[in-house]
């Protein structure tokens, strides 16, 4: 492959790929020279490969850890799909993740870090069911069908400002998922995008009524899901107090955390106070380490 030599370590399972290039497609067809070792394959270790190419390590069964660099840029359609073992691996550096490259993948259990990412194929992670936790970046536009369908134990996630589309069965059947947010670009909404999420109970629109919203997007989740926007946005309030029989519900503010979104009004109910409540002087005086400035922001908020 170029300046790429490869060699395999009987004894322990081992793969190595020496100097710095590509390794290039192959096709189930034409499989790639090492798939006579390809069910005893346990490491592969590529830290200067700038590319893993098409179904390089499909059905590699007794893979467990995938060693790269950052030199890493793209990884290829079903490059590591059905490797039902693999658990450790950094692709932090990658920026193109191919289609159903680590799908059926069903040990990987750590925080998948995919900032750099700008194009995640379709079904690139579907059906890896004990993944929990994916960070993606500013990079990333559209979330492909079927990309993380399936990832049951998915509970940290959260969707980039810049995607515009959700493609459909993006997110269906994460069933550890509690919250999502929909960032105000999101325009095109794809059947049962987030079809099946049992447990999926606040769903938050940051912008406005998305211009194409499949009518089954949100079928099968929890009976307690409510769909919140902001009062600011404009389109919402057309649509009454439900939406597909799903209740609406608009709030001035959202707060977002990493795994979590909680939402509420400007108001003193919001946070358990009557409608009458004063925050005593003293409060003032402690939060600013000062009687003075303390007394005079009491008098003109609650004077």
């Amino acid at each position: 492959f170029g300046d790429v030599s490869w060699n395999y370590e009987a004894d322990k399972g081992r793969i190595i790929f020496t100097c710095s290039g590509e390794i290039p497609d192959f096709t189930q067809g034409s499989p790639a020279p090492w798939n006579a070792y390809i069910s005893d394959i346990q490491t592969i270790e590529a830290e200067h490969v700038t590319k893993i190419g098409n179904y390089a390590f499909q059905n590699a069964v007794k893979l467990l850890r995938l060693k790269t660099g950052e030199q890493l840029q793209k990884i290829g359609d079903y490059a590591f799909a059905d490797c039902s073992k693999l658990i450790y691996l950094d692709i932090a550096a990658v920026e193109e993740i191919g289609v159903s490259a680590f799908c059926n993948n069903s040990s990987i259990k750590e925080c998948l870090d995919l900032e750099k990412v700008s194009s995640i194929g379709a079904g690139a992670f579907a059906g890896c069911s004990t993944l929990t936790d994916i960070t993606l970046g500013a990079h990333l536009t559209a979330l492909e069908e079927n990309v993380f369908a399936g990832c049951f134990a998915l509970s940290g996630f959260m969707i980039p400002e810049h995607v515009s589309a959700i493609g459909s069965n993006a997110l269906k059947d994460c069933t550890s998922l509690r919250t999502i947010n929909i960032p105000a670009s999101v325009q095109n909404i794809g059947a049962q995008s987030f079809a099946g999420n049992t447990q999926l109970q606040k769903v938050y629109f940051y912008g406005g009524v998305p211009g194409n919203w499949a009518a089954d997007s949100f079928i099968n989740c929890n009976n307690s899901l409510i769909l919140y926007y902001r009062t600011s946005q404009e389109g919402w309030s057309q649509l009454g107090d439900s939406w597909n029989n799903v209740p609406i519900q608009g709030q001035d503010q959202f707060y977002t955390e990493r795994e979590d979104h909680y939402s509420f009004g400007n108001v003193a109910s919001s946070f358990g106070y009557s409608p009458d409540y004063c925050i005593p002087r003293q409060r003032y005086v402690d939060v600013l380490d000062s009687i003075i400035n303390g007394t005079y922001y009491y008098a003109i908020n609650e004077g």
